[in-house]
């Protein structure tokens, strides 16, 4: 019994120690479970941060300087902007080189100021008088493909731009809209114009908008003419000039262009170059139209004035009685066959002068045989109740 006893004694003294063993010492806190996996995300976050340190150190190294100017072989100093040019489509991606990009931000509007602006990078200079040729040629290669690049970029932002714009009008266009604002009808060759400073599509007849730009550019005054740009009946503002070159292109397709858009299409609708080369054939027309319509005050008194000068000249008495019953004639029935006789005459009259001929005889033949029935004229004009 004695030995038995010994014997669990030694075992039971044998598991508390190892139970102290493995119980933590008293004071120390017992780890939480989930303290292990916090542990390693900690661990991770300071390898991505001292990784992310890493990266932005190596591209900072790498990175070229802001660079301020650049030295022409021309000895011109280019000055450039500081920081990352705002105004091209070119990207670090597309073009690293921030120098390049800057050159490409500074090209100006129009293109004779970017040939010559360009010029100054492609130009060639005496051996002699070059330094390092391999720098300029390697910055001159560069610079024209971004150039190349900046615009072929443009371009297609500027189809995607359109299209985008003409779908957006498409899709606000109304019923009222589509009738012609001239006729008042459906247009049965339409001319189609987008708009996009009013945001709205305009559709036009084809004749009819042929007929009120030539009404327009042959515009005249008292015989003088005074060409005035076409503008849209709809809004009674200038056409621009893509919208002319579409007008042009419609009409061309519906067969109905005219002697005016046709030659302001060959001026580059330049109005000012159109006059000057048409002055002469704008001028006979302006005198042509008020002539042979007098529906203007101007108009009737230059064919009174040549009528009543041809009598002088001719030696037919000229009273008050007369020249009351000409221009009655002319207010009343500016058809009249009397009249019509003189205003081809009129007309050739005025055409000799402008241009510088001599057609006297013709005229004051056909003149004289004309006033040996102004009895007749004038029995006729009191039978209409037109003088007495």
């Amino acid at each position: 019994m004695d030995s038995q006893g010994q014997d669990q004694e030694q075992g039971q003294g044998q598991e508390q120690e190892q139970e102290q063993e493995q119980e933590p010492a008293r004071g120390i806190r017992r780890p939480h479970p989930e303290e292990g996996t916090e542990g390693e995300e900690q661990k991770h976050k300071k390898q991505r941060t001292e990784a992310e340190a890493e990266a932005e150190a190596e591209a900072e190294a790498d990175t070229v300087s802001d660079p301020t100017f650049f030295m022409l072989r021309t000895r011109e100093l280019l000055h450039l902007n500081i920081g990352e040019p705002k105004n091209i489509l070119l990207t670090p991606s597309i073009e690293p080189n921030l120098l390049i990009r800057k050159i490409i931000a500074g090209i100006p509007k129009g293109v004779a100021n970017r040939l010559q602006y360009l010029h100054k990078f492609v130009q060639k200079l005496p051996l002699e008088e070059e330094e390092s040729t391999l720098y300029h040629d390697d910055i001159r290669d560069q610079v024209m493909n971004a150039f190349m690049k900046e615009y072929k970029l443009r371009f297609i932002f500027q189809k995607c731009l359109n299209r985008w714009r003409v779908h957006k009008m498409e899709k606000t266009v109304e019923a009222e809209e589509e009738v012609d604002p001239i006729t008042l009808c459906p247009p049965e060759k339409a001319i189609a114009l987008y708009d996009w400073s009013f945001k709205r599509k305009f559709q036009f007849e084809a004749n009819t908008l042929a007929l009120m730009i030539e009404s327009k550019l042959m515009y005249h005054e008292g015989g003088f003419p005074v060409p005035m740009y076409p503008k849209s009946p709809k809004n009674n503002v200038e056409f621009s000039y893509p919208q002319l070159i579409s007008i042009y292109y419609q009409l061309q397709a519906h067969g109905e262009l005219m002697w005016g858009m046709a030659t302001l299409r060959q001026c580059n609708f330049n109005k000012k170059r159109w006059y000057k080369y048409h002055k002469s054939a704008i001028t006979i027309a302006a005198i042509k139209n008020s002539i042979s319509l007098l529906d203007t005050r101007d108009g009737i008194d230059l064919l009174s004035d040549f009528i009543f000068a041809k009598m002088e000249d001719l030696r037919f008495q000229l009273t008050r009685y007369v020249t009351d019953a000409y221009i009655q004639a002319m207010v009343r029935v500016p058809n009249h066959w009397y009249l019509e006789k003189f205003k081809f005459l009129a007309m050739v009259h005025y055409e000799a002068e402008h241009f510088g001929e001599d057609r006297t005889r013709f005229i004051e033949s056909s003149c004289f045989k004309l006033f040996r029935k102004q009895n007749l004229f004038l029995r006729e004009l009191k039978s209409m109740n037109i003088i007495r």
